[in-house]
């Protein structure tokens, strides 16, 4: 069984509130401010901003093995405690400021929201990822998601190869991921910090995405 629980949405300020202020209010993280607009980039952004995100998962040994049998495919003995254990995954809150383009794909996104975490009530979520992940017939896209999510907050970032390249950079002394889509519409870099994740992106170049995200404050 999964459930989720959360929503984002466009923030509606009062009188005496700024865009800004009204979206971190929603998400309880500071807004980050952009030094200086990329050429091309210009205007006032418009703020979104999501309360936490939480999605709640039980699993059930019995409907593992059915769904295993209906696949032609024997499951195996899953780890003692498993079998009616809880997880929950939760995302957020966070906030982000786009600037618009008019191609329709956003000029520019900087983003700034709490890191993914994961919860279990039974065997330590580290446990269940392992056996959920070994598992056939799951999805590839599905298994790093799994795999890349822990309970200390880091950032899960499965990326498809065929959509997209990596690479490494510095932003403010520490690690940063790179990504560019393989159309050269979009890059962008994320990294976390102190359980926060930020995140630039846009139709810029990798200089671009950079200089803003090092120039964020």
């Amino acid at each position: 069984m999964l459930t989720a629980i959360g929503a984002t949405s466009s923030v509606r300020k009062t009188s005496s509130q700024s865009p800004a202020a009204a979206a971190e209010q929603v998400a309880g993280v500071d807004a980050p401010r952009v030094d200086e607009l990329p050429t091309g980039v210009t205007g006032e952004p418009t703020y979104l901003a999501s309360g936490q995100v939480v999605a709640d998962f039980t699993f059930s040994a019995a409907k593992a093995a059915q769904a295993a049998v209906a696949a032609g495919e024997t499951l195996p003995a899953a780890p003692a405690g498993l079998d009616g254990s809880t997880f929950r995954l939760a995302a957020g809150p966070g906030l982000a400021e786009v600037w618009q383009s008019s191609s329709g794909v956003p000029a520019l996104v900087v983003a700034r929201v709490t890191a993914p975490t994961a919860y279990s009530d039974g065997v330590p979520f580290e446990t269940a990822r392992e056996y959920l992940t070994s598992l056939q017939g799951v999805p590839d896209q599905l298994a790093a998601q799994l795999a890349a999510f822990t309970s200390e907050g880091t950032l899960p970032l499965p990326v498809p190869a065929e959509l997209a390249t990596t690479d490494t950079a510095e932003v403010d002394g520490h690690d940063a991921t790179v990504l560019a889509s393989r159309d050269g519409l979009m890059t962008g870099v994320v990294w976390v910090e102190d359980g926060i994740v930020t995140g630039v992106a846009g139709s810029l170049t990798e200089d671009e995405v950079l200089d803003v995200a090092r120039g964020l404050s």
